[in-house]
């Protein structure tokens, strides 16, 4: 995971001054994109700044230069952040440093990503604030513009520097993000189901990396598949149908949550209530219209008229 934040693919020096120019910053300019362009951006300025300063003068005026030519705003934070006159608004960017010394944490967020799961469900499950999240992927992670991009997501995914919660919510979704990285297992008794769902989406993984490795077929694959379909009977049914586009909690479906057990059977038995009324009134409006259309085709009028001497 740190390759993917921290490293350039070309692997030239910081410094040199030919590579900034090297740094695609979408798809569109080459086929070397790296999501982590805003982050190599900084440290070129860095390295840049350092080698040519003498003073802490000559640190700030090569940094007012660069400023004025670097329009990208989280770019332009991060870079006055390492040098210390950022001032307000620093938090999304220390946040940022922070989750990117921690690969779990990373590869976390970037999975989601992945997943199509919206800023506000990821910093709802990381317990921060969207805009930590948005500058975060912005800075390391830049895909979210390019989810429906397949083959480039792939790319990015299945690299030397992709992890494997990358290969699982690429390959299954928000479905393969709850089992495998927040380990949200629904209750029950324990039975081989997850397990053997985890083995199934290792397994399909390593017949993908054959494939894209363009490794030729063998005898090997036909004894691999005839011991798959002979075991495939005793597997148990598995199926990912957890929302693979997840809808962010809401502040009432959180003060749910807090309530305690008592409470929220409460809350259920009053949304039953209304529910029970609400199917009455609607049998009872159906019964009507029955009961019109019933009369209107025997010729009887529906409306009584009015009584003499009134």
């Amino acid at each position: 995971m740190a390759n993917i934040m921290n490293t350039n693919k070309e692997n030239r020096p910081l410094n040199d001054p030919t590579f900034l120019a090297s740094i695609v910053r979408s798809p569109d300019e080459g086929p070397n994109y790296q999501p982590n362009w805003r982050w190599l951006t900084v440290q070129k300025y860095l390295a840049e700044i350092e080698s040519s300063a003498e003073s802490s003068a000559d640190r700030s005026k090569k940094l007012e230069l660069i400023l004025d030519r670097e329009k990208e705003e989280v770019v332009r934070q991060t870079l006055q952040f390492h040098c210390g006159v950022l001032g307000d608004g620093e938090a999304p960017v220390k946040y940022a440093l922070l989750c990117a010394q921690d690969a779990t944490t990373a590869g976390a967020i970037m999975a989601m990503v992945v997943a199509k799961a919206s800023i506000e469900r990821i910093a709802i499950e990381m317990g921060t604030q969207p805009g930590k999240i948005e500058f975060f992927e912005k800075l390391y992670f830049d895909v979210r513009p390019y989810l429906g991009n397949r083959f480039l997501l792939r790319k990015i995914c299945f690299g030397n520097g992709g992890h494997r919660w990358l290969k699982v919510a690429f390959l299954r979704g928000w479905a393969g993000v709850e089992e495998i990285v927040l380990q949200r297992l629904p209750n029950g008794p324990r039975n081989l189901s997850h397990t053997v769902s985890v083995l199934l989406g290792r397994a399909q993984a390593h017949q993908f990396e054959l494939e894209a490795s363009n490794a030729p077929e063998s005898e090997k694959d036909l004894q691999l598949l005839l011991s798959v379909s002979q075991a495939n009977a005793k597997f148990p049914f598995l199926q990912d149908t957890i929302e693979e586009n997840p809808v962010p909690e809401t502040e009432a479906s959180k003060g749910v949550a807090e309530l305690t057990p008592v409470g929220r059977e409460r809350v259920a038995a009053f949304l039953r209530m209304i529910l029970d009324e609400a199917k009455k009134k609607e049998r009872a409006a159906r019964a009507q219209s029955e009961r019109n259309a019933a009369h209107s085709e025997s010729g009887i009028e529906t409306e009584l008229p009015p009584q003499s001497g009134a």
